[in-house]
């Protein structure tokens, strides 16, 4: 007899987990991402088994900006709808049974770590203990990404972020998201986006539209893909379809938009020269 949880109050819920850990001994609960942001206290071992598809890679192992990164960052998303950051490093994912060596946006995955929010970006994280039964597989790869949502800068800034565990809100924690139309500029009067700089607190960059402006933080320390973008032109002119994350600078705010990736617009393109735009189409974060 199948039994669906549609109609089921969170509380019958909750007693059914309880049960299944005294059970069971390790906490696993199989759940998509919605499920997860809703439902469990950080650190609980879950188990994301939704078919979750690699939307982009923020962090990758390797020297990139002349620093050395030693871990992986990845986004993927459900159709919960829900999306989280994947964050392991280099060395526990060798330790996972099963784990593949390296990932790729498109890849299926299927997981097993602690649930593990970070500046309220929805994250999961991973022990290579044998005794966590943390996994990460990869069921299939070229899959059809889902497009990255689109929003203006006051849309994001007037929703607060959302969270898929305060129901009814927005959520947009955890996305791939762009900014169409924006123009990226720098207090200090940098005419080019950075590469990896450990003084990150120096670097202030504000990202606007045609309906507002936020902070746009050059996350270099913990993004491999945020240093690719080194030599990019900023500044008024260089107009760029911008693709990254929100987060909140601590846990309550303000807003900050870490760029991945930019697509320079046709304008910006005439203006600096495809040869001047340096690593607009990077496509690959953090603690390293």
């Amino acid at each position: 007899m199948e039994i669906s949880l549609a109609g089921m109050s969170k509380s019958f819920v909750t007693v059914a987990i309880a049960a299944a850990v005294v059970l069971g001994g390790v906490k696993a609960y199989a759940d998509n991402a919605n499920d997860i942001e809703q439902f469990y206290g950080n650190n609980a071992n879950v188990t994301w088994d939704s078919s979750p598809i690699v939307t982009a890679i923020g962090s990758q192992p390797g020297v990139f900006g002349g620093h050395t990164f030693t871990g992986w960052s990845i986004f993927a998303a459900d159709t919960s709808p829900g999306s989280m950051d994947v964050f392991v490093s280099a060395s526990t994912l060798a330790a996972l049974p099963g784990a593949p060596s390296s990932f790729s946006v498109g890849d299926m995955l299927k997981l097993n770590g602690q649930w593990s929010p970070f500046h309220s970006l929805p994250e999961i994280a991973f022990s290579s203990v044998a005794a966590s039964n943390n996994f990460i597989n990869t069921l299939s790869t070229g899959n059809t990404v889902p497009a990255a949502p689109a929003f203006s800068v006051s849309a994001l800034t007037s929703s607060g972020m959302g969270a898929n565990y305060q129901p009814g809100s927005l959520s947009i924690a955890g996305y791939y998201l762009e900014i169409t139309n924006a123009v990226i500029t720098s207090s200090i009067g940098m005419t080019t986006l950075p590469s990896y700089n450990s003084n990150i607190s120096s670097e202030t960059f504000t990202i606007a539209d045609s309906t507002g402006s936020m902070t746009c933080f050059d996350w270099t320390t913990s993004y491999s893909a945020s240093t690719q973008l080194a030599g990019t032109p900023i500044g008024n002119g260089y107009t760029y379809d911008v693709f990254g994350f929100v987060s909140y600078n601590g846990t309550t705010g303000p807003m900050e938009f870490t760029p991945l990736a930019v697509v320079p617009e046709p304008s910006t393109l005439v203006l600096a020269g495809l040869g001047m735009i340096g690593g607009l189409l990077a496509l690959r974060r953090r603690r390293s």
